[in-house]
């Protein structure tokens, strides 16, 4: 493989495509996780569907894909290295019910947010700051979200778990 400089740009570039990926059992859409440092780079898949790599700010039309639709309403649940947000099935139409629900639970309550890009709608909603701390996080940690309809669960990636 050899590096290249982009034209308008001072950083080097590398690209790979096609047979490398192919032959590694990649395919369009998997999410990686990469390790690097100095002349190293090694990229691993995360294991199974319904995984990603994310932040305090979950954002993406993943979260479509879930339920998780603009201004639906979900809860999020803290505890010790764990952060569970599930989707409320007519939440709005339930507001007094989820607002005592929470209360008596100790969650949060959230709204799917949208914001205009582009001529369409990005997805998102920020995890509290609170709940981040009940779970041992800060919001620039990088967290493993394992998702399925209607309910997220973030953790910290188990770097050697995963090859690393």
């Amino acid at each position: 493989m050899h590096i290249n400089l982009h034209k308008h740009r001072d950083d080097p570039q590398l690209c790979l495509s096609g047979t490398h990926f192919k032959r590694t059992g990649l395919v369009y859409g998997d999410n990686l996780i990469i390790r690097y440092q100095y002349g190293f780079i090694r990229m691993s898949k995360l294991p199974g569907d319904g995984v990603k790599l994310v932040n305090s700010h979950l954002v993406g039309q993943w979260l479509a894909d879930s339920g998780f639709l603009p201004d639906e309403v979900l809860t999020v649940a803290s505890e010790p290295g764990l952060i569970t947000c599930k989707l409320q099935e007519n939440g709005r139409g339930r507001t007094a019910e989820l607002v005592r629900f929470a209360r008596e639970n100790k969650l949060k309550l959230l709204q799917v947010q949208r914001v205009n890009y582009s001529r369409s709608f990005i997805l998102y909603f920020d995890i509290p700051a609170s709940s981040l701390e009940k779970a041992g996080f800060s919001p620039d940690d990088t967290l493993l979200a394992t998702y399925e309809h209607g309910l997220i669960k973030l953790q910290k990636p188990d770097f050697v778990g995963l090859g690393f």
